[in-house]
């Protein structure tokens, strides 16, 4: 992909949509490039994550024993990120994700989104629009569906 095309991807995160492009193509340009095969393991449940990672091409699938008998709880594909917060504090990570197909992902480590916040505030500002619209819509969606479960009759055992 050219830096363009990495900034395009980039702009429709939710977590940057708000981000100036400028300082994006920053961004695009000091990540790392992983390239993975299908059945790779990306993120390990417990093991503590300090990067997010976006998939710029293949997919993937958050995986969970015993959930419904099925151990995929759902699929990511190019665009999607996986653990965006530890951009923001390292930890555990709470799902194991699994390569569906060969792809890349752009790792972008804590250290330097860190290093460019501080370079570049405006990063974090375009962070925190984006942040506040996406929590915005969710408080839209529990509330519709605090509505439609408010209105089912109750059941009887």
């Amino acid at each position: 992909m050219s830096l363009r095309e990495d900034v395009d991807l980039l702009l429709r995160v939710p977590l940057f949509e708000t981000v100036d492009p400028i300082r994006l193509e920053v961004l695009a340009f000091s990540a790392e490039r992983i390239s993975f095969s299908a059945g790779d393991t990306l993120v390990e449940a417990g093991v503590v994550q300090s990067a997010a990672l976006l998939l710029m091409s293949g997919s993937a699938v958050m995986m969970a024993e015993g959930i419904n008998g099925s151990p995929e709880i759902g699929r990511l594909d190019s665009g999607d990120v996986i653990g965006e917060t530890a951009l923001m504090t390292p930890g555990p990570a709470k799902i194991t994700v699994r390569a569906a197909s060969a792809g890349v992902y752009m790792k972008i480590s804590h250290d330097l989104f860190e290093r460019l916040l501080s370079e570049f505030p405006e990063i974090g500002d375009g962070m925190v629009r984006g942040a506040r619209a996406r929590l915005s819509g969710l408080a839209d969606d529990l509330g519709k569906l605090a509505t439609r479960f408010s209105a089912r009759p109750p059941q009887s055992d």
